[in-house]
């Protein structure tokens, strides 16, 4: 279920992944940091068995809950 070893991984020239934060059951997480801002970061990245349409929304709708509280896992 893993996503493998995303470290040194740049996303849209901006984001890079510095390590594994850890695991659970919707997705890996990922300590990041934008290089644009030098801000740090959490990247989660859906597990490949979220191929289920309910499965990927889901996802979307708690990813959407932590932008929208404002709340960043890494702080």
């Amino acid at each position: 279920m893993g996503q493998g070893d995303l470290t040194g991984l740049v996303i849209d020239n901006q984001i890079e992944i510095l390590e594994s934060i850890g695991e659970g059951g919707m997705g890996a997480v990922f300590k990041a940091i934008h290089r644009g801002w030098n801000q740090p970061m959490a990247v989660k990245v859906p597990h490949f068995h979220l191929a289920d349409p309910s499965e990927r929304e889901r996802f979307l709708l708690e990813a959407h809950t932590w932008i929208t509280l404002g709340i960043h896992p890494t702080s």
